[in-house]
Parts: C-alpha cells; structure tokens; sequence
C-alpha cells in the first residue's frame, strides 16, 4: 500500500479499530503498532504502519489520520510490535533477515538485528522484555531481549508465522505453517538462554 493508497484507505471511513482487527486476522498487506507514550512528543499518539511492497513505514498521527513521514526499512516489513512504554517500534523484513528497531523519538531506524532468512510475524511479551520473531526460512522461533537487543535463545518450530502469547507472557502459540503439517505449538517464555 502506497503512502497515498494509505491516505485513500484512511479517509473511507476506516478508523485505527478496523486496522487493528484486520492485523489481528492475519492480513500481511500491512502491520500496525499503536503509541499512546508518543502523544507526549506530539499532539496525538501515533501508529506506525508497515508498507510490505513499498519497503517502508508509515508514520500516523491518529488525530488527523495523517501520515507524518515514512521510514524506509528492508524489503517486506511483515510483523510489527512497539513495546509498551512506546519508545521502541520493532520491525520484521521477510524480504531480508533482519528486524530494525525504530526509535519513536526520532522516527528512524537505530539498529538492526540479524535474525536469519524471512523473518515474519512479531510478539512482545506483556513486560515488554521479549520480542518474539517467527523465522519462517529458518524453522526457528527467536528471542530477542529488548534491553541488549541481542537474541537470547531459539527453539524449532517448522515455518512459524505469527503469534499470540498468553497474558501472563510465558507462553507463545506459535503457527507452524510446515509443508504437509500445519500446526499450532506451545512454546514457554521462560525457555534457556543460548
């Protein structure tokens, strides 16, 4: 979706709910991470949303629906968290092997994190101290802790794809889309480090 495709979804009455629920369902045409704490630095919160064939975020301010700028990030932004006190935006690439880390003070990228071939869905934890990454090219569902910004351990999932994680944040349903054999698997939070 284009940035003026964007601005055209957004003013056919479509409200940040139906984005969030559209998310929700599984849609990879775009992501959404929500940040009330950015409402601090500007007049409304913002929302930021990934561009899958424009290679790019959006950046929304949720009072006016505009968008305010776009962050050009590797091809294919699939999966998109922001932590909970909203200062940081996490970023899958299923066109790279990277996840980029936006800081919302600045609306850019601060560093990237290598976590192997198509990474695809995203989910933090409730404290806010993990990111989940699916490596669909990998098999491998990754830990990354959001203080270092180091990935911490891996477990094989066979094609996982995106996530839920339980409110107590120690266990992540993970959607294995392996060849022949979809599944659903249990993966605990509290798992060894590597």
């Amino acid at each position: 979706m284009t940035r003026s495709g964007l601005s055209t979804f957004l003013s056919r009455g479509w409200r940040l709910a139906t984005m969030s629920a559209l998310l929700l369902a599984g849609t990879s045409a775009y992501a959404l991470a929500y940040s009330p704490v950015a409402a601090a630095q500007s007049a409304a919160p913002k929302a930021y949303i990934g561009l899958f064939k424009d290679n790019s975020v959006a950046v929304l301010d949720t009072a006016s629906n505009q968008v305010l700028s776009t962050i050009p990030v590797p091809p294919g932004p699939h999966g998109v968290v922001i932590t909970p006190d909203g200062r940081w935006v996490y970023v899958s690439s299923d066109g790279a092997s990277t996840v980029s880390v936006i800081d919302t003070n600045t609306d850019s990228v601060a560093t990237g994190i290598e976590v192997g071939q198509t990474p695809h869905g995203l989910a933090i934890t409730p404290d806010g101290s993990t990111v989940l990454v699916a490596g669909f090219g990998t098999s491998q569902v990754e830990a990354i802790d959001t203080a270092t910004n180091q990935v911490t351990w891996k477990v094989g999932v066979a094609n996982p794809h995106n996530f839920a994680i339980t409110p107590d944040g120690k266990t992540a349903y993970v959607a294995s889309q392996g060849q022949n054999a979809p599944a659903l698997a249990s993966v605990s939070y509290l798992r060894s480090r590597i």
